[in-house]
C-alpha cells in the first residue's frame, strides 16, 4: 500500500496546503465582518457556536487560517490543530522581554 499521507492534506481553493496547525493565542480577536462571514459558512450566531467546544474552536482556526492568507472550507479548518499559545516576544521591544519583572531581578 503507497503511502498517501502527503497527498491527503488538505488543499485550499489558492492550492495551498492547509498547515497541521495554527496558531490562534490565548486570546484572539473577532471583528464584526469576520461575525458575518461565519453566520454565512455556517448558519449560526457565534453565540450558538461558542456554546460547542469544538465548533467555538473552529471558528478561531478558521479566521486565523483565512487571515493568514488560506482560503479553506468551513469543513477543512476543522481538521486543523489549534495551537494556543501566545506569539512569541518581539526581540525589538524591550519590554516584550520573557525575563523576570524588575523587582525580582533586583531583589526587592
Amino acid at each position: 500500500m503507497a503511502d498517501t499521507s502527503l497527498t491527503d492534506a488538505p488543499v485550499d481553493e489558492n492550492g495551498r496546503t492547509l498547515p497541521e496547525s495554527i496558531r490562534i493565542g490565548s486570546t484572539p480577536r473577532i471583528t464584526p465582518n469576520e461575525l458575518r462571514l461565519i453566520k454565512a459558512q455556517t448558519g449560526a450566531s457565534l453565540e450558538g457556536l461558542m456554546n460547542d467546544p469544538a465548533d467555538a474552536m473552529q471558528v478561531m482556526i478558521y479566521l486565523r487560517l483565512l487571515r493568514e492568507g488560506y482560503k479553506p472550507t468551513w469543513d477543512e479548518a476543522g481538521d486543523v490543530a489549534a495551537d494556543l499559545s501566545d506569539e512569541p516576544p518581539d526581540p525589538s521591544k524591550p519590554d516584550s522581554s520573557t525575563t523576570s519583572p524588575p523587582s525580582v531581578a533586583s531583589g526587592g
